[in-house]
């Protein structure tokens, strides 16, 4: 009885390293099953470049009012805001998509923060600008 656990093992070990073989293979396009074209985003806009500077700025603004000691509930909404934002900002999208997704982000954390939604609609909005 070992010995047929150990074979069942070592046979389950050999094919998984075959399969994984396989897939290698195929990705680097010299397999029998051919070329693997994995469309990827790699480049970002300038609008999502210019976003990234608004909310490195915003993120610098919460950071700077928080070190001299006097962070007002504005610069800490703020900055959960650009957190979120920067997050969204990774992900491929128009402005206008990604301008609608912080605000629903924002509106269920301000459901459950309790901070001002109108005030994260804004944010949202000097974030990603819908032209």
């Amino acid at each position: 009885m070992k010995s047929n656990f150990f074979l069942i093992i070592g046979l389950f070990s050999f094919s998984a390293l075959g399969a994984e073989n396989n897939i290698s293979n195929s990705f680097n396009g010299s397999g029998s099953i051919g070329s693997v074209t994995i469309n990827q985003q790699n480049y970002m806009t300038n609008e999502d470049i210019a976003a990234q500077e608004r909310i490195d700025a915003a993120l610098a603004y919460a950071y700077r009012q928080k070190s001299n000691g006097t962070p007002s509930k504005e610069a800490n909404e703020k900055t959960l805001i650009a957190g979120m934002a920067d997050e969204i900002n990774k992900a491929s999208g128009t402005m206008s998509q990604k301008n609608k997704l912080c605000k629903s982000k924002a509106d269920v954390s301000a459901n459950i923060l309790g901070y001002d939604l109108d005030f994260a609609f804004r944010t949202c909005d000097e974030l990603f600008i819908v032209r």
